[in-house]
């Protein structure tokens, strides 16, 4: 085996009919020969431990006793990685293409001014799950809060557009679902902020990467299928209020100037879903599900709830 140019860490909880395709797609990728593969649990109870160490004898494995939470558990598998880029990838992304590594690696190499780059996400399940994010403005979180986020993504998608550089082109950030990175940059920056339980820590480390001078990339003609939910569908209550806390951290820690704004958009957001999904309760019993998200939404908001 050649040395390695590329690790790939892949974290998992609960995920064990999920991580078997990623890992398999990982192993049949033309660039296998100069990877590593660093498998973080998060200590599941589905039986993948046992199972892993027998069908993957090749790859590191890191077993936590608790669910450190993803920016935790990535941070290990990180520290554990000798290639000259690492590749964070959720146990729920499945590589179709055997040169998606190969083609991000190449990319890399050409483009010296780029310290992460992200594939397309191809949503299996939530498909207006975007595969880059915009930074948050007043304007953005406004029309999000009022159910016109379409337009925010149409002025994106054209500020896009006018940063492309080929077949790559420059963002905010790109999903963590995802994520390919120089090494050298993450330890110059920072590994990924371990206050993030789970999300957020995506969109902080492109900060912090392109606040250090370096370019975030989108390499559209390169695609990962993300089949979604894998861990979070296990609670998704728990998530919803997990994804609220992100938001609060993140705008704290990046945005404090605008904080107070940012909050009461949420707060905005949250308030017009519950009345509108209430309102469907009449008529429609599956609303109630969607109505109780928001609403633990707005608890956390208060006070009144907690991510569990």
């Amino acid at each position: 085996m050649n040395e390695p140019e590329v690790t790939a860490v892949v974290v998992t909880w609960n995920a064990k009919n999920y991580v078997k395709k990623c890992l398999d797609s990982l192993r049949r990728q033309s660039m296998s020969d100069r990877m590593q593969i660093v498998v973080v649990d998060n200590a599941s109870t589905d039986g993948f431990q046992d199972w892993v160490r027998d069908a993957y004898r090749d790859a590191f494995h890191i077993q936590n006793t608790r669910n450190l939470g993803f920016a935790k558990a990535n941070n290990l598998g990180i520290s554990r990685a000798i290639g000259r880029y690492v590749c964070l990838i959720n146990s729920d992304v499945e590589l179709i293409d055997q040169e998606v590594i190969r083609t991000l690696w190449q990319t890399a190499e050409e483009h010296g001014c780029y310290g992460i780059l992200g594939p397309r996400i191809v949503h299996m399940h939530v498909p207006l799950q975007p595969s880059v994010f915009s930074f948050p403005t007043p304007l953005s979180q406004f029309l999000n809060a009022v159910g016109l986020h379409g337009v925010a993504q149409f002025l994106s998608d054209i500020w896009r557009n006018r940063s492309s550089d080929g077949n790559v082109c420059t963002v905010d950030a790109v999903s963590g679902c995802f994520l390919f990175a120089r090494r050298d940059v993450i330890r110059s920056v920072g590994c990924l902020d371990e206050e993030f339980f789970f999300y957020g820590e995506d969109i902080d480390l492109c900060k912090r990467v392109r606040e250090a001078g370096w370019h975030v990339g989108f390499v559209s003609g390169v695609e990962v299928v993300h089949y979604g939910g894998a861990s979070s569908d296990r609670a998704p209550l728990r998530f919803f209020v997990g994804l609220i806390d992100s938001k609060i951290k993140l705008w704290r820690k990046h945005w404090r100037r605008v904080f107070w704004l940012f909050r009461a958009l949420l707060v905005l957001y949250l308030s017009l879903r519950c009345a509108a999904y209430g309102a469907l309760l009449l008529c429609a019993v599956s609303a109630q599900h969607k109505a109780r998200r928001y609403i633990r939404g707005l608890q956390y908001l208060v006070g009144k709830a907690e991510v569990k």
